[in-house]
């Protein structure tokens, strides 16, 4: 929870409570960098405030969505900024929700779990793919189609990463490219 008034943070701590979520507080944006740097794994969701001192939720968000450590976890704007400037620019710059302060606070804590929700589903996917390892070594037979120099990169990024050989993929993007111009040039897989 990240506002500089501390009875905006009483209340959404008491609505939070209520439904069994944990939180840290921050008075401000330099406050919540500080927070964020030290428990990002510990944090789910950040409901913030938009005009604080020292430094704005919006230069909050533009910095958590700036570093790939902590660009996943969702940013609630609740702000009584209202106008459709300050919506678009929060959600431009990646709010996973903007909530006006005027709203119930039953609004607020079902967008929280919907964040938190969120959030730990997209967390687990990616922890299901670092563990999991790789399928390809059940693969018996294949076929990849691409016309492109981008396909041809984006397949040859994939089949090093696949091979636990990612130092391969300049010579395997280096193949793609060469499949891609001699299909441009209608030489055929026997000249």
């Amino acid at each position: 929870i990240v506002d500089d008034e501390e009875d905006t943070r009483l209340l959404i701590r008491e609505h939070l409570k209520k439904e069994g979520y944990h939180f840290l507080e921050a008075y401000d944006g330099v406050a919540a960098q500080e927070v964020i740097t030290e428990q990002y794994k510990n944090i789910s969701a950040v409901i913030i405030d938009w005009k604080m001192p020292r430094m704005d939720g919006i230069d909050v968000l533009r910095w958590i969505k700036d570093d790939s450590k902590y660009e996943q976890i969702p940013i609630i704007m609740h702000t009584g900024l209202a106008d459709t400037q300050h919506i678009n620019e929060g959600i431009e710059a990646g709010a996973f929700y903007y909530v006006m302060k005027s709203e119930k606070h039953d609004l607020l804590v079902s967008i929280v779990r919907t964040a938190v929700s969120d959030f730990n589903y997209k967390k687990s996917l990616l922890h299901k793919i670092e563990t999991e390892g790789n399928p390809y070594h059940l693969l018996v037979e294949g076929t990849f189609r691409f016309r492109t120099l981008e396909e041809g990169e984006y397949l040859a990024l994939r089949i090093a990463k696949a091979c636990s050989v990612p130092d391969a993929v300049v010579g395997i993007s280096e193949l793609m490219a060469n499949a891609v111009e001699h299909g441009n040039l209608n030489i055929t897989y026997n000249e």
